[in-house]
């Protein structure tokens, strides 16, 4: 699964492929916003954080977490899957501050090393 990051069609984040049914962890702490299905991005997972940081967690298969639930960093939110309009199983992760997309890969950057998608 590769796409292309371009906010002309709505892929403001990065892919990581893995396995289905893998673990997804919550990148920090905060509070699920919005559990449900979205649209193209099926099973997704918002979850706010403080300084107005906002992560999304797209195309999941199960979600473990309810709306107005208090989470830890690496607690277990979801697992990986192929909801939505996707090929295969992989997570689309997001990250927002202030209503702007912001690359996740420039402050997680372990994602770097994960991520599938091409370039910004």
């Amino acid at each position: 699964v590769t796409q292309a990051i371009d906010s002309s069609k709505n892929h403001n984040g990065i892919d990581i492929v893995s396995q289905q049914g893998d673990i997804i962890k919550a990148a920090n702490g905060g509070v699920v916003v919005f559990s449900g299905f979205s649209g193209n991005l099926g099973n997704t997972l918002i979850i706010s954080h403080p300084y107005n940081y906002f992560t999304v967690y797209g195309h999941c298969d199960t979600i473990f977490v309810k709306e107005r639930q208090r989470i830890n960093k690496g607690d277990r939110i979801a697992l990986l899957g192929a909801s939505g309009e996707t090929t295969a199983p992989h997570l689309h992760f997001e990250v927002w501050m202030d209503g702007e997309v912001i690359d996740p890969r420039k402050i997680i950057s372990k994602y770097g090393d994960l991520d599938v998608s091409k370039e910004w």
